[in-house]
């Protein structure tokens, strides 16, 4: 049987659509296909990062329960087990030398050893973050961290212990004023020092509320 051209036309354009339809189907299948794929397995990543911080938290959180828990100084010597080896050692010799200054300042063992205890403690806690949680990364600037753990508290302590405020002065007290002053206008103040000047935030502040 003999086809019009303008029907054999057709039924090529209506074939040739047909065909184009069924792979358009197939294209859009294989990127649905892939799209879920894909979606699913980042659902299974932030899944995944979600149960390993909650893991981390709890283990963070046991490790303070158990520092809170730690019988006094031995105590502290008995956790540092737990502490990397180079740290464990640089940790044990600080707290040696920082009882035998306190013994000096106090003149009272078992008033430095509780003191020691307090404020090692604090330190430790501070350590479980970095050790078992994810260390934190500084900035080039960042405001003072005083939650969930107050550091600022924490080296104030560790400072203050060891300061004899009787015998201590804070020099050039009018320009302190002056900063003060600057940074309730809502200027900035850069005070510059050197490796062995750490202490200078602590004492500064200590010393001023005296």
């Amino acid at each position: 049987m003999l086809r019009s051209p303008v029907l054999s036309t057709n039924l090529q354009f209506r074939s040739a659509t047909f065909a184009g339809v069924k792979d358009c189907r197939r294209s859009r299948v294989r990127v649905f296909t892939g799209f879920q794929r894909k979606s699913v397995g980042n659902v299974s990543a932030e899944l995944a990062v979600q149960e390993n911080s909650k893991l981390t938290d709890f283990k963070v959180q046991v490790a303070k329960i158990v520092v809170d828990l730690a019988p006094g100084e031995q105590g502290l010597r008995f956790l540092s087990r737990a502490f990397p080896g180079k740290i464990q050692e640089t940790f044990t010799g600080l707290l040696s030398s920082y009882k035998a200054q306190l013994v000096l300042a106090l003149d009272d063992e078992d008033r430095a050893s509780k003191a020691v205890t307090s404020i090692f403690k604090d330190m430790i806690k501070a350590y479980a973050e970095q050790l078992l949680g994810t260390p934190y990364s500084f900035p080039p600037y960042h405001r003072a961290i005083r939650a969930p753990f107050d550091y600022y508290q924490m080296a104030n302590a560790y400072i203050g212990s060891l300061i004899d405020f009787d015998r201590s002065i804070l020099r050039n007290y009018s320009r302190w004023s002056v900063i003060q002053a600057q940074l309730q206008a809502g200027e900035n103040v850069i005070l510059l020092g050197n490796h062995q000047s750490e202490v200078c935030t602590c004492t500064c502040s200590l010393l001023s509320l005296q």
